[in-house]
């Protein structure tokens, strides 16, 4: 009669349990993440920059996430972090599941920084889970942009990420799952995109059969012969009761929406009125 052997751990390993958990968590972690990292410089004369200070942020695989913040907000940093380029003064993060600057993780990473279609095309050959893009489309015509967009949005379909730091504040609009707005090193700002451009008390009614707007709502016009105002979620109610009883029509009432550049120059400027001092 055979005697079944039972599998024995080493210690370093722990317990069965933790061994097990362990490989999936590897499975299902998170494929870039950040947790409290700091970066300083320091100059030749001994003056200190920090580029990122308690930066944390985390993707999620089968994303693109957008990267955005003026010049001088730690997007390369971070970037340079990840990619093993530079080492934190505090913090750690992970990239693919291993610690920041691990061979193994770039093995299955594709990085390329204002670079042409062709070199998209060419990080893509490999098949990497993550890609880290800074500024792609930033020297592209129009069709070539169209093209490098439709790329990336295969590569999500095929259950790969994306990181994408740019300028061209409607590509992201247009392709990213969620974004992320840095400033001064930090991270003021994230969620899914839909979700960020999304006025949370602001409704846009279009209406036809009316010479004017109901009273107490704003930004009336006219498309396509049709009248189009605003109002808040509060008199939503009431200004369709008085459509109606003007003998108007309803065509639509849909929640108000800005543009990325909208969102963006909105928070950068909350974020320097917040971060000066009174006088």
């Amino acid at each position: 009669m055979k005697v079944r052997q039972r599998r024995r751990f080493h210690s370093a390993l722990g317990s069965p349990r933790a061994f097990f958990l362990c490989r999936y968590n590897r499975i299902v972690a998170a494929v870039l993440e950040f947790e409290g990292i700091s970066k300083r410089y320091r100059s030749f004369l001994g003056r200190e920059h920090w580029a990122l200070s308690d930066f944390s942020l985390k993707m999620e695989r089968g994303e693109i996430v957008g990267f955005l913040g003026p010049n001088g907000a730690g997007k390369t940093t971070a970037i340079h972090i990840a990619l093993g380029l530079a080492w934190p003064t505090a913090g750690h993060g992970t990239l693919l599941g291993q610690v920041f600057g691990a061979v193994s993780s770039r093995r299955k990473l594709g990085f390329l920084g204002m670079l042409q279609r062709v070199g998209i095309a060419q990080a893509l050959i490999n098949d990497p889970e993550l890609l880290i893009l800074d500024e792609p489309t930033s020297a592209l015509d129009p069709l070539s942009r169209l093209k490098v967009r439709e790329l990336l949005l295969q590569h999500r379909t095929g259950g790969k990420s994306i990181f994408l730091s740019s300028h061209q504040l409607s590509e992201v609009e247009r392709i990213c799952d969620r974004v992320i707005f840095v400033q001064k090193g930090r991270v003021i700002a994230s969620g899914r995109t839909q979700d960020l451009l999304k006025e949370s008390d602001e409704f846009e009614i279009t209406a036809s059969g009316l010479r004017s707007a109901p009273p107490e709502t704003r930004n009336s016009h006219t498309e396509n012969g049709h009248l189009v105002f605003s109002t808040t979620a509060a008199q939503q109610r009431s200004a369709i009761e008085q459509v109606w009883s003007a003998g108007g029509t309803v065509i639509s009432v849909v929640p108000k929406t800005r543009t990325m550049e909208e969102l963006f120059v909105e928070l950068m400027t909350n974020s320097e009125s917040g971060r000066r001092k009174p006088q």
